[in-house]
């Protein structure tokens, strides 16, 4: 299974799984470690802030508060979604926002992926930009749409 992957150098739980994610995308363990720790290396270089930091600062900025149930009935021909809104648990919130940041890279016009991921906690952290965040933002926009919020007991 992909998420039995540990990574060796940080031993982050988080940071092992946006590996995982990158992995996916058909690259080795080696080269995928390796340009990562790469962009962490610049991280310090150019930015002197720790990487690991850096890193969980933008999974902080993007885990969300809430999240929606979305529910579909299909009766007679005529589909109808409903939304319920449930509290999201702290390894949810940060499960979300590690594949949010992981959309977002993936995303990028960038030619290098090293580059992009740079660029994408760069954006989050320092300019409050970026894919991820937009995803963020897209998710309430969402829970808005359905009105769901206001319905939901706090």
């Amino acid at each position: 299974m992909l998420y039995d992957y540990k990574e060796s150098v940080f031993r982050s739980k988080w940071l092992s799984k946006f590996i995982c994610y990158w992995l996916g995308c058909s690259k080795s363990k080696d080269t995928t470690e390796k340009s990562l720790y790469a962009v962490f290396f610049n991280i310090k270089k150019q930015l002197l802030i720790s990487p690991l930091f850096l890193f969980f600062e933008v999974l902080e900025r993007l885990k969300p508060g809430i999240g929606l149930k979305i529910y579909t009935q299909k009766k007679r021909k005529v589909v109808k979604t409903t939304a319920a809104p449930y509290i999201i648990t702290p390894t949810h919130a940060y499960k979300k926002a590690v594949f949010w940041l992981y959309k977002a890279v993936k995303a990028r016009k960038e030619t290098k992926a090293q580059q992009r991921f740079f660029f994408e906690l760069c954006d989050v952290a320092f300019n409050n930009t970026g894919g991820s965040l937009m995803k963020k933002k897209e998710h309430y926009k969402y829970a808005v749409f359905f009105k769901a919020v206001k319905k939901f007991k706090w």
